[in-house]
This record gives structure tokens, sequence and C-alpha cells, in this order.
């Protein structure tokens, strides 16, 4: 099929923009997908540590219903290190600290 001379400037002028343009374009399209790829993975990170945190203070309140009071530091004290930044965090501070402060034990009893 023949192209008329107007077709093929036009196929001309798309070629010569590729190779000019074609490194930015790719490198953009690379740069989205390399940005929503992480997204994704960080908010995925962010979702499985929520639930760990769950899940530890879950066993917590379950120990402390116990009176468990070694698992209940030892389950704490997880969750304020390694889930700082979580919705967790203060709560098992307070339950800790209520759990100690109930045996009698005001120096681990301290205020967060």
């Amino acid at each position: 099929m023949a192209l008329d001379l107007e077709e093929q400037e036009q196929i001309d002028e798309l070629k010569a923009w590729w190779h000019q343009n074609g490194k930015f374009v790719i490198a953009g399209l690379a740069a989205f997908v390399i940005g929503v790829g992480g997204w994704r993975f960080w908010e995925s990170w962010n979702l499985n540590q929520a639930s760990e945190a769950s899940v530890l203070f879950e066993q917590a309140m379950q120990a402390a219903s116990a009176n468990d009071t070694k698992a209940v530091k030892e389950l704490t004290g997880r969750i304020m290190e390694d889930q700082s930044r979580s919705a967790y965090a203060v709560p098992a501070a307070w339950l800790a600290g209520r759990l100690n402060h109930t045996a009698g034990d005001v120096k681990s009893a301290r205020p967060v």
C-alpha cells in the first residue's frame, strides 16, 4: 500500500520526534512504574505492620485478663519497640503501666 506524501511526512516527523524524545518517554514510564510499585509495597508493608501490632495487642489483652504479668510485659514491650509508630503503641504502654501499677511495681509504671 503506497502512502501519499503527506502521510509519509507525518511518519517521518513521528520517527524524528521518537528518535529525539524516546529515551525520555521510556525513562518517564519506568519512573512511573517504579513509583507505583514502591507505593503499593509501602501500603502492603504498613498493612502488615498494623496487622502484626493488632495480633500482639490482642494477645497482650488476653494475657492481662489472665493476670500473666510476664507475658504482658513481653508483648507490650515488643509492640512499643517494633511497632512504635502504630496505633497500638500507646494503648500497649498504657496496658503495661496499668498492670505494673496494679502489681505494685510503680517504677515500671512510668509515664509514656
